[in-house]
């Protein structure tokens, strides 16, 4: 058995949480404490950290890599394959991508799409739609409710390591029409225009 995980890049340690105010836990919201800060360590992938990705006792290998570097690299290919037992020697080669931010969309009750400016479409695969690196600028929503209450969130990971999160809830079962603008270099939680 063998390990393989990353270090070098900002991954999220501790969450700071302090007790929720007597109507956040009327509501049941942040029973286990709400959110008030984080605690970042660079002894990870930008994901997992290393401690939590290694075990006691076996061979643990660690790349300079992040979380998808460590499949998509030559280096994190080359250990996996010598993990599979297969000869060096085999070429490698990679054309992924560094993934740095996502735009994440998701409906509950509902069917519905998202294009972004240049027109390229997505619909909605069990409730959620994903952007991966996605460009500043407008993205059209297109959604259809199944039911007269919708849970409608967006979240926007960024490339500086925050989240961005915003819940909203659509009454009815007209289509809404709505523009969400998207801006890393100057986030905002509420992008829905």
């Amino acid at each position: 058995m063998k390990t393989l995980s990353g270090s070098g890049f900002k991954t999220m340690k501790i969450i700071q949480t302090k007790e929720p105010s007597s109507a956040e836990i009327k509501a049941g919201n942040w029973l286990d404490g709400k959110p008030i800060g984080k605690t970042y360590s660079t002894n990870g992938d930008g994901t997992v950290l290393a401690g939590s990705a290694q075990l006691p006792g076996v061979k643990n290998i660690t790349l300079n890599k992040n979380h998808a570097g460590l499949v998509s690299s030559v280096e994190g290919m080359t250990e996996i394959l010598k993990f599979l037992g297969i000869p060096p020697g085999v070429r490698i080669s990679s054309s992924f991508e560094d993934i740095n931010s996502a735009l994440i969309i998701i409906a509950d009750s509902a069917n519905f799409q998202v294009s972004d400016r240049e027109g390229n479409t997505k619909k909605d695969e069990d409730g959620m739609v994903a952007f991966i690196n996605p460009k500043p600028g407008a993205y059209k929503l297109n959604l259809l409710p199944k039911s007269s209450s919708t849970l409608f969130i967006v979240a926007q990971f960024l490339p500086n390591g925050d989240v961005k999160y915003k819940e909203y809830n659509f009454g009815g079962f007209e289509a809404k029409l709505k523009t969400l603008n998207f801006d890393d270099s100057n986030p905002s939680e509420d992008i829905i225009w």
